[in-house]
């Protein structure tokens, strides 16, 4: 499931918030025309009032200079053909100076096909120039990545704005080495597509992140996940290498890299970098589509030094670039980045997941214009709204009978900014009564759900619906489902305070259950010590993941549980065996870490008989391992030590504390423990 906004609010608070929503291919369908600064964000509510469309347009005039000075009647605009008013538009490097935009930059080095020996001689200057490029224009909004790719993508580095990171990954020869024979172990990363990437040489894929806090973890072989390129056929290119004569394979590289920076927020480039003389060839269209499907939907520009990707460089908003002048080339890819027109417009009508054509151009003759040629609608957050299905659903809820399904229900939050937070909504359901029917050949049944956040008044401040499809191939596969509890989840955002949220789920008028619980989002002014909720898990895997490291309020869609390359899902029970593992996920804010002069961070835990009151186990934790340098969130898993308590019911009490200062915070969660 993915993070949406809950629509709606308490009275009173403006209706517009600075992040925006999760887009299923985010190109930013905004629902704002501002972007806010943090103090204002603790005062803001998440309410939808017009949808608008983010593009992206590069001007340059005959000499290749960034022009500037445009105003929005200065540029026409066609969706799917039909000229658009144009709503508003701002230039990027008007921003103020104190509030810098977050600029993205993925160095892919492409190395398939070309020997170890020749990649080197090729990629040799290249890399040099890519460190040097990230010195020189390293800053706090800047945030750069290295990637390589020789049939499989490996992460070198990923998102940071830590130049010296940047410079050793991209100037390490290591990184060009041949293949290791065979398939290798699938690294958990996944793009939005559910693509495998392998983990490379960053800091967070060390063996010291073979185990956090006690969550040990295994990597499991994935041969048939990876793409081989089975059926291609190898051909000699220049330098005498054997090479692929049908297909792409970097096409299929750079749609994963797409994918996974589509919940990053704003603008993102991919340089590409190869190290093989063009082919000559011309990549197949179904393939060029694809990937620049994959990045006009994730918001990615394309900067190709290989001819063959011209096209696609030029659909997304970018331009192939001179391998003999990369250094002017990344300055002017940096400038793209600075100097760019942000254009909206108000979309047609469209089904959701829906992609529809560009063209952006100016009035003014002689001027060159850059921008994606394409966009794709989003999922409405309240998919129900209006319809009978949610009206109906909506009535038995309120109604005092529980249904005939049974339900259960976690919740934890996390901060995406001051005064709002990020709630984890985690479920198990009963669907032992869920009724399939027969549709295109496969066992089909429908899932809804409602659910509604009611203030302390009974005002409801928000809500959020989804229509869950559930198909299955064979009636055998559709029993067994029925059998197991289902497991939901679904994350939203809501403003700090006090409520009680409802959930009722429905399909048809065999299978009806409700569940509600209480949530407190405390206060946060984003000056001092604080903490998330805690979120219960039994299961852990492995992940590299190229934004791992941003800030969670430079990213949107759905917030993943990741603490030193390992994510859990939050149990939608709180119940685990003694037998089985148990895992605490809770996330730390201290914005001194960003500071030349950190504090020391502390953290305590203790477990508690429900019944007695009794202290069952102490401890502290070394939270020093898990701060990011220059980051303020620091995410926290902990492995909680289940196996030595009686069945029964405890409460999980964590402390952070800082020094110096005496500020500290304390944060519970209650569990059960069964034999």
């Amino acid at each position: 499931m993915t993070r949406q906004p809950m629509w709606g609010g308490p009275p009173g608070l403006p209706s517009c918030r600075g992040g925006l929503p999760h887009v299923a291919a985010p190109l930013f369908l905004a629902l704002c025309l501002t972007t806010l600064g943090l103090s204002a964000l603790a005062q803001q509510v998440i309410r939808t009032e017009t949808r608008l469309v983010l593009v992206d347009a590069v001007v340059r005039d005959k000499k290749g200079n960034a022009v500037t000075g445009l105003a929005a009647a200065d540029f026409r605009l066609w969706e799917d053909g039909k000229e658009r008013p144009i709503a508003s538009s701002s230039l990027e490097a008007a921003a103020p100076a104190d509030q810098p935009q977050a600029q993205y930059l993925v160095f892919l080095f492409d190395g398939s096909g070309v020997s170890a020996a020749s990649r080197v001689a090729a990629e040799k200057n290249a890399r040099q120039d890519v460190a040097n490029f990230a010195g020189a224009y390293a800053s706090p909004a800047r945030y750069m990545a290295v990637v390589n790719f020789n049939g499989d993508l490996a992460i070198a580095q990923n998102l940071t704005a830590l130049a010296d990171r940047v410079q050793r990954a991209a100037g390490d020869a290591a990184q060009v080495s041949e293949r290791t024979a065979g398939a290798p172990a699938d690294s958990g990363l996944r793009s939005v597509s559910g693509r495998p990437i392998t983990a490379g040489a960053s800091d967070n894929n060390s063996a010291a992140a073979a185990q956090v806090s006690g969550v040990e973890h295994s990597q499991s072989a994935a041969y048939a996940q990876q793409a081989r390129y089975q059926h291609q056929e190898p051909h000699e290119n220049a330098y005498g290498d054997s090479v692929l004569q049908k297909g792409f394979p970097i096409l299929d590289a750079i749609g994963v890299l797409a994918d996974s920076m589509a919940a990053t927020r704003g603008r993102k480039s991919i340089v590409i970098l190869s190290a093989s003389v063009p082919s000559g060839d011309i990549p197949p269209a179904v393939q060029v589509a694809a990937a620049v499907r994959a990045c006009n939907a994730a918001n990615v520009a394309v900067y190709a030094t290989n001819p063959d990707l011209k096209t696609l460089a030029e659909e997304t908003g970018g331009r192939w670039i001179d391998n003999h002048k990369l250094v002017r080339e990344l300055g002017e890819i940096s400038d793209d980045q600075e100097k760019r027109y942000i254009l909206s417009f108000t979309p047609v009508e469209s089904p959701d997941g829906s992609c529809h054509s560009l063209r952006v151009r100016t009035n003014r003759p002689g001027l060159d214009v850059r921008a994606r040629d394409a966009y794709c609608n989003a999922k409405p957050p309240d998919l129900l709204a209006g319809k009978v299905e949610g009206k109906a659903l909506e009535m038995r809820a309120a109604a005092p009978s529980v249904g005939n399904a049974a339900a259960s229900m976690t919740l934890s939050y996390f901060y995406s900014s001051p005064g709002i937070a990020v709630v984890n909504l985690a479920m198990e359901m009963d669907l032992a009564n869920l009724k399939f029917t027969k549709q295109s050949g496969k066992q089909h049944a429908e899932l809804n759900l409602v659910a509604l956040a009611n203030g302390p008044d009974g005002e409801v401040a928000g809500r959020f619906s989804e229509a869950v499809p559930l198909d299955f191939e064979t009636a055998q596969e559709a029993e067994a489902f029925r059998k197991q509890p289902y497991r939901y989840e679904h994350q939203f955002d809501l403003p700090s305070g006090r409520y009680n949220l409802r959930v009722a789920f429905s399909s048809g008028e065999e299978t009806f259950g409700k569940v509600e619980a209480p949530l407190t989002v405390d206060p946060w002014d984003g000056q001092h010590l604080a903490l998330s909720g805690i979120a219960l898990a039994s299961e852990s895997h492995y992940v590299s993941d190229l934004t791992s490291d941003l800030d969670p309020s430079l990213t949107e869609g759905r917030k993943r549980l990741v603490a030193k390359s390992v994510e859990v899902s939050a149990s939608g029970a709180n119940r685990f065996h003694r037998s089985a593992p148990c895992y605490a996920y809770l996330e730390i804010y201290d914005p001194p870490l960003a500071a030349p002069n950190p504090p020391t961070v502390a953290l305590a835990m203790r477990i508690v008989d429900q019944a007695t009151g009794e202290q069952k186990q102490a401890g502290t934790v070394p939270a020093a391992t898990f701060i990011r340098p220059g980051n303020p969130v620091v995410p926290v898993l902990l492995n909680i030590p289940i196996a030595a308590l009686s069945p029964g019911a405890y409460r999980l009490e964590v402390k952070a504390s800082h020094s110096p200062g005496t500020d500290s915070v304390i944060r519970t969660v209650e569990f059960q423990v069964e034999e």
